[in-house]
């Protein structure tokens, strides 16, 4: 069998994000939220979309939603945090993880193979 190319792309998977200023939530202040992009699922999906059809709004694409990316950055942000978190903190702060999900998005996209496809013991 003949071996895949295996792409070198940068994993997008997870991402830290140091805030240029502290938010406050449940009286704490985060200076910084740990994305665990990796770990959403179908269901994650599903039901990101079902609540920004709730606020009716359209998820055409969601790697170019608003809505939706912060939909993600809710359900993979670490510590835990909600949707209006983030719509306290600066803008600059806001389009740098609504860019660390879009990025998640568009890498999954196009990764098309698996480690095991290019394994050595692969038969």
């Amino acid at each position: 069998m003949e071996k895949k190319a295996r792409v070198d792309v940068p994993d997008y998977s997870n991402t830290v994000i140091r805030l240029s200023m502290p938010v406050l939530h449940d009286g704490i202040e985060i200076q910084e939220l740990a994305f665990h992009w990796g770990g959403l699922t179908g269901k994650d999906a599903l039901n990101i979309e079902s609540e920004v059809n709730t606020r009716r709004k359209v998820v055409n694409n969601p790697a170019f939603s608003v809505e939706y990316l912060i939909g993600m950055a809710v359900r993979a942000s670490e510590p835990a945090v909600d949707r209006d978190f983030f719509l306290r903190m600066p803008l600059s702060d806001f389009n740098r993880v609504r860019g660390a999900a879009r990025d998640f998005l568009l890498y999954s996209y196009f990764v098309w193979e698996t480690p095991e496809d290019v394994s050595e013991t692969n038969a």
